[in-house]
């Protein structure tokens, strides 16, 4: 990855980092395996922030924003997931997305209420 030089571009990457890691914060912040266990929590975002990091080893930072975007598209369905289930993305989850037709997924993705409706 390029030297970051100036304060504009490390607001960038430094937001678009937190984008990216944005399901794995919510995770250890309300899943059920790390409950409780501020150890697991801090050991848990050092390991997604260290798998985070090494693709920028390799490609320079344009790349590397370009393929970690692909996880930025899947990060509503992850946080979805995670708010109903209080656990990860599992394979089943995404079979029933992607193994099914257009109006069982949508179904199945509508059926995850929005945050901010539930705030009265």
């Amino acid at each position: 990855m390029k030297k970051i030089t100036n304060r504009k571009d490390l607001f960038w990457v430094l937001l678009l980092s937190i984008i990216v890691l944005l399901p794995n914060i919510y995770l250890a912040a309300v899943g059920n395996d790390l409950a409780e266990k501020l150890f697991m929590k801090a050991t848990f975002l050092l390991i997604s922030a260290v798998i985070f990091c090494i693709p920028a080893l390799f490609l320079k930072a344009k790349y590397f924003f370009l393929f970690e975007g692909i996880f930025v598209l899947f990060a509503p369905i992850e946080i979805a997931h995670i708010y109903l289930n209080k656990m990860g993305v599992t394979t089943g989850f995404m079979m029933a997305l992607f193994d099914t037709d257009w109006h069982e997924a949508t179904e199945l993705l509508t059926s995850i209420p929005i945050i901010f409706w539930q705030i009265q």
